[in-house]
């Protein structure tokens, strides 16, 4: 189900017996799209869905626990990912290699003595 997410939209979600997935219809094709896990214990989590190896395989990235991160965040993050589609880069990888940067960041100063955050 696509629709116009909201702060109201989202509060407005209620649980079922099995979780469903509401996504935002304002996309454009290839560069993803952030939705919402309504899980049936009701709580929702953001996510964002893409697709790889040319629309045949689906990724999601957890981004958040609502309303812990506000929808405002979520869509930021969203747009982020969505410019690395552009880019032709995949969200999860580069996620993944930016995580492995900074633990040698850390690894290093810590091997020096000098860590700084």
């Amino acid at each position: 189900m696509a629709v116009n997410l909201t702060e109201t939209a989202i509060r407005a979600l209620k649980a079922k017996k099995t979780s469903f997935y509401v996504w935002s219809n304002s996309s454009q094709r290839g560069t993803g799209r952030l939705g919402v896990k309504v899980q049936s214990s009701g709580s929702k989590i953001f996510y964002f869905r893409y697709y790889v190896e040319k629309g045949k395989k689906e990724r999601f990235i957890q981004l958040g626990i609502w309303p812990e991160m506000k929808l405002a965040t979520a869509n930021e993050l969203a747009k982020k990912y969505g410019a690395w589609l552009i880019e032709g880069k995949d969200p999860q990888a580069e996620l993944e290699r930016q995580q492995f940067a900074e633990q040698q960041r850390i690894q290093l100063h810590q091997s020096q003595g000098s860590l700084k955050h």
